[in-house]
């Protein structure tokens, strides 16, 4: 039977590899563009999130940081005050004693008696009391110290002697150590008042200065304040410093 010669023409297995070859890579070079261009996407966006929480928890430990400083000067300053007034009390306290002190001026600065006398009767007074538990405490440590080295009396000749000894020493030792720390604690308490008594006095000395730049006629005095105010303007500086810091970082 003869082919028609209108009908297509049958391909042959060699034209169908070829179209296969030829329909492949663009058919398929498409997928793989478009995954590997998400993919690369994808882990970009990961190393964006990853910096920026990176630099945000960089920021936010410099931040804590400054805080910190900030709040060591505050301490330093302070510190500079208590010292100040551990000076200032020392050189005031022997007024107290002056016939004169409570009726008169305690010196030739009417605005210096002003402003201590009052707070230095009041920290003489607690410290006045509390000195003299010191030196009874002192007597007493005294006392425990002999009877301690008494304890040890003749050589032991045996061991239950040895025995006895060695429990009386330990509570003679117990005794005067207790009262070492109780005698610390006194003086702790000491110091501490006249640390107050001078954060008070530098307050009022500034406001002064500032309001109405008085300075304290005595030598001593105006030396001690002079100081204490130069150390501590010289600390506040870099304490602006570290808030400048702070302010700028947000």
């Amino acid at each position: 039977m003869a082919a028609n010669p209108n009908s297509p023409r049958r391909k042959s297995a060699r034209d169908l590899v070829a179209e296969i070859r030829t329909s492949s890579p663009s058919s398929s070079s498409t997928p793989q563009s478009t995954m590997s261009s998400s993919g690369a996407a994808f882990w970009t966006s990961v190393k964006l999130a990853a910096n920026g929480a990176a630099q945000r928890t960089k920021s936010a430990a410099a931040k804590t940081k400054l805080r910190a400083d900030v709040a060591l000067i505050d301490r330093e300053i302070n510190n500079r005050k208590r010292e100040f007034g551990v000076q200032m009390y020392d050189q005031l306290s022997p007024l107290v004693s002056s016939v004169d002190f409570y009726c008169g001026p305690m010196c030739e600065d009417e605005t210096l008696t002003e402003i201590a006398r009052p707070r230095l009767i009041n920290a003489h007074k607690e410290i006045a009391a509390l000195e003299s538990k010191v030196c009874a405490l002192k007597e007493d440590i005294s006392a425990a110290e002999v009877g301690r080295a008494s304890a040890y009396g003749a050589a032991s000749q045996t061991i239950g002697e040895k025995l006895q000894k060695a429990g009386r020493t330990a509570s003679k030792a117990g005794v005067e150590g207790k009262l070492k720390a109780e005698l610390l604690m006194l003086q702790g308490k000491i110091k501490t008042i006249k640390q107050e008594f001078g954060m008070e006095l530098f307050g009022e000395f500034a406001a002064l200065e500032d309001r109405e730049n008085w300075l304290p006629n005595d030598r001593a005095v105006r030396a001690m304040y002079d100081n204490c105010r130069q150390d501590i303007e010289s600390i506040e500086l870099k304490r602006k410093q570290k808030q400048q810091e702070l302010a700028e970082m947000g």
